[in-house]
């Protein structure tokens, strides 16, 4: 494993896949990143709400709230918040007015989700231009 690239953070995980969150998060947190996880849009919000993170790690196709509203209703309150969006189902992705910063659909090496952590945190990404960093 090549080491990271960027400083530890504080990231927000969101997925409904309990296996998802904790394999990613089992990952980041060997870069020493500080991992919150949570199961859906409605927990992330909670979250949010009485803690800054860093960057929001969230899954697009979830129950009770998509992965794209939620992107939507973070950068409402905080437009500076970086949002990565990792998804099976890049193809049911509205095509335009996407809330998050860059996109990585699964399955997907750990060595690009850093590199898409790095372009984030170190501001390579530009906010409010969703970034496709894998292939379509």
């Amino acid at each position: 494993m090549e080491p990271h690239k960027t400083e530890p953070r504080r990231i927000l995980l969101v997925d409904d896949d309990e296996a998802v969150r904790q394999t990613i998060g089992l990952l980041l947190r060997r870069d020493k990143h500080a991992v919150i996880a949570a199961a859906d849009g409605a927990e992330a919000l909670d979250l949010l709400k009485g803690d800054r993170f860093d960057l929001v790690i969230t899954d697009f196709d979830m129950p009770g709230m998509l992965g794209t509203e939620l992107a939507a209703r973070i950068k409402r309150q905080s437009p500076a918040q970086p949002i990565l969006m990792i998804t099976a189902c890049a193809q049911k992705l509205p095509p335009v007015d996407n809330a998050f910063d860059a996109l990585l659909e699964k399955p997907f090496p750990f060595a690009e989700l850093r590199g898409a952590i790095t372009a984030l945190l170190n501001n390579n990404a530009r906010p409010g231009c969703a970034a496709r960093l894998a292939n379509p």
